[in-house]
């Protein structure tokens, strides 16, 4: 049985061994100044694979979120109308979240949870989300600014909270204001729900 030719057996053993007579020739000093080059190259991609992982794990963990008042009404449902608070919730972060409570206020108002289940809210979109928003009239001083204190559960199952100040708060300050110019006295009145019994007594 006939193998390779032997001129064929020096060239490859020729080449397998050209790497290892090459380093053989290169100074000590220089194959340390080499060997120290390999480490801080691979130091060097370590510390760029470990920062490209935390700026993901940022990412992923960064809850950025706005509010602002809706209201919902109805002149029919239930009879004699019905108004319904909502905080709209802007997700201005990369992942998706999901609200789970609402707290907070500002003077006389206070707003708390409504919510039967919790209420997702996308990246880049918005949700409302219902809230209990009660009153109480107190005489002078300037109304605080309304701020909330949203909870919510991101996407990896971990609790977050953000306090934000609340938009569009004239809305909910314009009717605080006619309630309390007529029934001064109110405390703990709960303005989200039927319109009966929310005037002056009768």
């Amino acid at each position: 049985m006939s193998g390779p030719p032997v001129g064929e057996l020096l060239e490859s053993g020729t080449q397998a061994s050209r790497p290892a007579r090459w380093w053989g020739t290169v100074p000590a000093t220089g194959r340390r100044l080499l060997a120290v080059l390999a480490v801080a190259v691979l130091l060097t991609a370590a510390g760029l694979w470990g920062r490209d992982l935390l700026a993901e794990r940022e990412l992923r963990q960064r809850v950025a979120l706005t509010a602002s008042v809706a209201v919902v009404s109805s002149s029919t449902s239930p009879p004699g109308g019905s108004v319904r608070w909502f905080l709209s919730v802007r997700n201005d972060g990369p992942r998706a979240v999901a609200v789970t409570s609402v707290t907070g206020g500002g003077g006389r108002l206070r707003l708390g949870t409504a919510l039967a289940t919790d209420v997702p809210v996308p990246p880049g979109g918005s949700a409302d989300v219902p809230v209990s928003v009660r009153l109480t009239c107190a005489a002078g001083g300037t109304p605080d600014p309304l701020r909330a204190d949203i909870a919510v559960r991101r996407e990896d199952g971990e609790d977050a909270r953000r306090r934000v100040e609340v938009g569009s708060a004239h809305l909910v300050d314009d009717v605080a204001d006619t309630l309390c110019g007529v029934r001064p006295a109110l405390r703990d009145h709960e303005l989200s729900g039927p319109v009966l019994g929310t005037g002056p007594p009768g």
